[in-house]
């Protein structure tokens, strides 16, 4: 195994396992918030599908994947998360979003 970089070596010993569980705990917790947020995702656009009637089929609209090195910080996903939620609550209420 190799050595720990230094800062990485501090970063370690800061941290406890307690501290460690209650992260992993937090990232659980905004992990399923986003899965239900994913379910509600799905349902509107099955609402909008239904209500939209189009001669072409509408493509399912995905969302563009972020290709980052590092993972998002708890601040950086909670500005996501709300303003996507923004940004739907803006699209049900037939808002202009651009």
């Amino acid at each position: 195994m190799t050595p720990l970089p230094h800062r990485m070596r501090a970063l370690t010993h800061r941290m406890t396992p307690s501290q460690d569980d209650g992260l992993n705990s937090q990232d659980g917790a905004l992990n399923s918030q986003d899965e239900t947020f994913n379910s509600q995702d799905d349902a509107l656009n099955s609402q909008d599908e239904g209500l939209t009637h189009r001669m072409t089929p509408l493509t399912h609209r995905k969302r563009p994947l972020i290709h980052r090195m590092t993972p998002l910080t708890d601040r950086e996903r909670a500005l996501t998360y709300r303003m996507t939620a923004l940004s739907h609550r803006m699209k049900q209420l037939n808002l202009p979003t651009g």
